[in-house]
Protein backbone atom coordinates (compact mmCIF):
# COMPACT_ATOMS: atom_id res chain seq x y z
CA UNK A 1 0.00 0.00 0.00
CA UNK A 2 1.30 3.42 -0.89
CA UNK A 3 2.03 5.53 2.17
CA UNK A 4 -0.39 8.29 1.09
CA UNK A 5 -3.21 5.70 0.89
CA UNK A 6 -2.45 3.81 4.11
CA UNK A 7 -5.49 3.96 6.38
CA UNK A 8 -4.25 1.89 9.26
CA UNK A 9 -3.94 -1.67 10.47
CA UNK A 10 -7.18 -3.55 11.10
CA UNK A 11 -5.44 -5.65 13.75
CA UNK A 12 -4.32 -2.58 15.71
CA UNK A 13 -6.70 0.29 14.86
CA UNK A 14 -10.41 0.62 15.56
CA UNK A 15 -12.63 0.46 12.48
CA UNK A 16 -14.40 3.67 13.52
CA UNK A 17 -11.05 5.51 13.67
CA UNK A 18 -10.13 4.29 10.19
CA UNK A 19 -13.47 5.50 8.78
CA UNK A 20 -13.03 8.93 10.40
CA UNK A 21 -9.44 9.40 9.21
CA UNK A 22 -8.62 12.32 6.88
CA UNK A 23 -6.94 9.88 4.47
CA UNK A 24 -10.15 7.84 4.15
CA UNK A 25 -12.23 10.99 3.57
CA UNK A 26 -9.77 12.33 0.96
CA UNK A 27 -9.72 8.95 -0.80
CA UNK A 28 -13.52 8.91 -0.97
CA UNK A 29 -13.67 12.41 -2.46
CA UNK A 30 -10.92 11.71 -5.00
CA UNK A 31 -12.55 8.43 -6.07
CA UNK A 32 -15.26 10.34 -7.95
CA UNK A 33 -12.70 12.38 -9.92
CA UNK A 34 -12.33 9.88 -12.72
CA UNK A 35 -11.00 10.49 -16.23
CA UNK A 36 -13.18 12.60 -18.55
CA UNK A 37 -13.71 9.74 -21.02
CA UNK A 38 -15.18 7.64 -18.18
CA UNK A 39 -18.31 9.82 -18.29
CA UNK A 40 -19.28 8.31 -21.66
CA UNK A 41 -18.15 4.76 -20.91
CA UNK A 42 -21.00 2.21 -20.71
CA UNK A 43 -19.17 0.36 -17.93
CA UNK A 44 -18.65 3.27 -15.52
CA UNK A 45 -21.34 1.92 -13.20
CA UNK A 46 -19.30 -1.29 -12.90
CA UNK A 47 -15.72 -0.02 -12.46
CA UNK A 48 -16.40 3.50 -11.11
CA UNK A 49 -13.19 4.79 -12.69
CA UNK A 50 -11.23 2.01 -10.97
CA UNK A 51 -9.06 2.45 -7.90
CA UNK A 52 -7.01 5.66 -7.68
CA UNK A 53 -3.77 3.77 -7.28
CA UNK A 54 -4.19 2.45 -10.84
CA UNK A 55 -4.78 5.90 -12.34
CA UNK A 56 -1.73 7.46 -13.89
CA UNK A 57 -1.15 10.91 -15.31
CA UNK A 58 -3.64 13.72 -15.27
CA UNK A 59 -7.38 13.23 -15.57
CA UNK A 60 -7.76 15.29 -18.77
CA UNK A 61 -5.15 13.40 -20.82
CA UNK A 62 -5.47 9.83 -22.05
CA UNK A 63 -2.77 8.98 -19.52
CA UNK A 64 -5.20 9.68 -16.68
CA UNK A 65 -7.09 6.46 -17.33
CA UNK A 66 -6.64 3.48 -15.09
CA UNK A 67 -3.89 1.20 -16.33
CA UNK A 68 -6.51 -1.56 -16.09
CA UNK A 69 -9.12 0.24 -18.24
CA UNK A 70 -8.53 -1.70 -21.46
CA UNK A 71 -8.68 -4.97 -19.55
CA UNK A 72 -11.89 -4.00 -17.76
CA UNK A 73 -13.51 -3.09 -21.10
CA UNK A 74 -12.52 -6.41 -22.66
CA UNK A 75 -13.74 -8.31 -19.61
CA UNK A 76 -17.11 -6.54 -19.39
CA UNK A 77 -17.67 -6.71 -23.16
CA UNK A 78 -17.09 -10.46 -23.02
CA UNK A 79 -18.70 -11.30 -19.67
CA UNK A 80 -21.65 -8.92 -19.32
CA UNK A 81 -23.90 -10.67 -21.89
CA UNK A 82 -23.20 -13.95 -20.10
CA UNK A 83 -23.94 -12.42 -16.69
CA UNK A 84 -27.26 -11.14 -18.04
CA UNK A 85 -28.23 -14.61 -19.29
CA UNK A 86 -27.37 -16.20 -15.93
CA UNK A 87 -29.24 -13.44 -14.07
CA UNK A 88 -32.33 -14.02 -16.23
CA UNK A 89 -32.18 -17.76 -15.53
CA UNK A 90 -31.99 -17.03 -11.79
CA UNK A 91 -34.91 -14.56 -11.99
CA UNK A 92 -37.05 -17.09 -13.85
CA UNK A 93 -36.33 -19.77 -11.24
CA UNK A 94 -34.25 -22.03 -13.47
CA UNK A 95 -31.59 -24.13 -11.81
CA UNK A 96 -28.05 -23.02 -12.56
CA UNK A 97 -25.59 -25.83 -13.01
CA UNK A 98 -21.85 -25.42 -13.06
CA UNK A 99 -21.88 -25.77 -16.84
CA UNK A 100 -24.39 -23.30 -18.24
CA UNK A 101 -24.22 -23.35 -22.03
CA UNK A 102 -24.18 -19.76 -23.25
CA UNK A 103 -24.03 -19.05 -26.94
CA UNK A 104 -22.78 -15.63 -27.87
CA UNK A 105 -22.26 -14.00 -31.22
CA UNK A 106 -18.62 -13.43 -32.14
CA UNK A 107 -17.83 -9.77 -32.66
CA UNK A 108 -15.80 -8.98 -35.77
CA UNK A 109 -13.08 -6.37 -35.61
CA UNK A 110 -15.00 -4.05 -37.97
CA UNK A 111 -18.37 -4.60 -36.27
CA UNK A 112 -19.86 -1.98 -33.96
CA UNK A 113 -18.49 -2.41 -30.46
CA UNK A 114 -20.96 -4.26 -28.21
CA UNK A 115 -20.27 -1.77 -25.41
CA UNK A 116 -22.52 0.71 -27.23
CA UNK A 117 -19.92 3.42 -27.85
CA UNK A 118 -20.76 3.62 -31.57
CA UNK A 119 -17.12 2.95 -32.51
CA UNK A 120 -15.82 -0.07 -34.39
CA UNK A 121 -14.78 -2.90 -32.08
CA UNK A 122 -11.15 -2.64 -33.26
CA UNK A 123 -11.05 1.04 -32.21
CA UNK A 124 -12.75 0.55 -28.86
CA UNK A 125 -12.80 -2.46 -26.55
CA UNK A 126 -10.64 -4.69 -28.76
CA UNK A 127 -7.64 -2.44 -28.11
Amino acid sequence: VRENLLLGNILEDKWEDILKSPIYNRFGKEKSNWHLSCDSCPFINLCHGDCQKFRIGNLQSSNGLSVLCKGWKKFYTHALPRFKIVAEKIRSGQEITSMVQIKSKKVGRNSPCPCGSGKKYKNCCMR
